[in-house]
């Protein structure tokens, strides 16, 4: 259990101020903390919070040379999407998708 009370602190450290996070990456942080906590209830909570996250209008993310870059929106639902489909798994075993 030492590594996960050690992770969680970092989770935490990561988070945006929330008026800047317009992407949802707090949700995936808190999802992934739930994940670590081994609390479904909060991990599903925040895995539909991150899904109702819109893609904003005037984001437009572009390569170096300027080249409209496709994303998957929000970013990291499919890493929370594994992490509840893998939920009794490692947290390594779970964001690869449970192919291990």
């Amino acid at each position: 259990m030492g590594e996960i009370d050690r992770a969680i602190p970092l989770f935490e450290q990561s988070k945006h101020p929330a008026d800047t996070d317009i992407t949802g990456w707090n949700y995936y942080v808190e999802a992934s903390i739930a994940f670590l906590k081994k609390d479904k209830k909060a991990l599903n909570r925040y895995r539909d919070l991150l899904a109702s996250v819109k893609k904003p209008e005037e984001l437009n993310i572009t390569d170096a040379r300027g080249n409209p870059v496709a994303i998957e929106w929000p970013p990291n639902l499919n890493v929370v999407d594994s992490l509840v489909s893998c939920f009794n798994k490692s947290y390594k075993e779970a964001y690869a998708g449970c192919q291990q």
